[in-house]
């Protein structure tokens, strides 16, 4: 469950590409003048917090933590239900997981509250923290996720969360902070992992017969 905030089951399922891809030109909303005012707000930059695809990013980001913070919460050790090898991929993975939802909402919304534990409603109305300070608890689950997660999985776990992509996170967070040494640096590491390779082809990146290549590191 807690992968699911990631999927696109359709196209309103998940707004993020209207705050990256439509507010950056990357895109735009497309359909008739009026249709979808709000997605064709932010590609004017015509953004107020009541805004559908901002309320959405937030909704689904802050949920995909509040289901990763229930598996942390939940695997202690103490729980004997599952082998010790399974509870270190699964706190590995949720921890990925929420260093990525974290990333991408302060990179939404800057100062945001942070949430790392399985909340009650009281508790759930923190006020919001700086970026730096979230951006500090991304580089731990990615430490954290790096040390848990095996290099690779296979057949139905295909497409799970691996050492490689908490590495990549992790450098990704350093160069969104301007840390341009550690950024180079974890890139290097990935390099090394000797895993990924970039393609001869570069369209064959966006073809449906050569998905999960070797220069797709989380997808």
């Amino acid at each position: 469950a807690a992968y699911t905030p990631l999927t696109f089951t359709d196209p309103s399922s998940n707004a993020i590409w209207v705050l990256g891809d439509v507010a950056s030109d990357d895109a735009i909303k497309g359909g008739l003048p009026g249709d979808q005012a709000d997605f064709e707000n932010v590609d004017e930059f015509n953004i107020n917090p009541s805004n559908a695809a901002v309320e959405a990013v937030w909704q689904r980001y802050y949920d995909g933590v509040f289901k990763c913070n229930v598996v942390l919460d939940g695997l202690s050790s103490s729980n004997s239900a599952i082998t010790a090898s399974v509870r270190t991929e699964c706190l590995g993975q949720a921890s990925f997981l929420r260093a990525y939802y974290y990333f991408v909402l302060t990179n939404c919304y800057g100062d945001i509250p942070l949430h790392l534990k399985v909340e009650t409603p009281e508790e759930l109305q923190s006020p919001a923290i700086p970026r730096a300070d979230i951006f500090l608890q991304i580089e731990a689950d990615c430490r954290q996720a790096i040390n848990d997660l095996p290099l690779s999985w296979q057949g139905a776990d295909l497409g799970r969360a691996t050492k490689g992509a908490a590495m990549a996170l992790l450098s990704k967070a350093y160069l969104f902070q301007q840390k341009w040494d550690s950024a180079a640096t974890e890139a290097e590491a990935v390099e090394a992992l000797g895993i990924y390779t970039l393609l001869p082809k570069y369209s064959d990146n966006f073809n449906q017969d050569t998905k999960d290549n070797t220069e797709a590191i989380f997808s």
